[in-house]
């Protein structure tokens, strides 16, 4: 059930949309659409917006070998923001020439959802692409070599 909307401001100081949306008890509660703090929702996503996910800080988790030949595997990276635990893991495969890729670039599993600036979800396909983006900035290679040639 969707409420109804008492009514909607803009605020001038910073671009985003204020709701007043009405409570149970007859008060309102006040919903920032935009920019509003990283808190888990009913179908358990953490929405980020691409800023929010580019400088989110991830460590190493958990990383297990399935397979040894070929060697391929699994891992999981851990972050937090606004006391919120993001996890993102995908698949690996480790070469023999020692390049380890993400087997499934668009299968990355994770308790993230992107937002548009506006506030929107951008979809599992582009939180994906977004999610795999971020993968490229870690160092995940070099843990995954380590666990598997020991």
């Amino acid at each position: 059930m969707i409420p109804d909307i008492m009514s909607i401001d803009f605020d001038n100081e910073t671009p985003r949309l204020i709701l007043y949306l009405p409570h149970e008890n007859g008060s309102s509660m006040i919903h920032h659409a935009l920019d509003k703090p990283v808190t888990p929702s009913s179908d358990f996503y953490l929405r980020l917006n691409r800023r929010q996910l580019e400088r989110l800080p991830l460590k190493h988790h958990f990383s297990e070998a399935t397979s040894y030949i070929p060697a391929l595997g699994i891992t999981e990276w851990h972050g937090a923001i606004d006391g919120q635990t993001v996890s993102i893991a995908w698949s690996w495969a480790l070469c023999d020439d020692g390049y380890t890729y993400v087997t499934q670039p668009l299968d990355i599993t994770s308790n993230v959802m992107l937002v548009s600036d506006k506030g929107y979800d951008a979809g599992p396909s582009e939180t994906a692409c977004a999610l795999h983006g971020v993968l490229r900035h870690l160092d995940w290679q070099a843990k995954i070599s380590s666990i598997v040639l020991g």
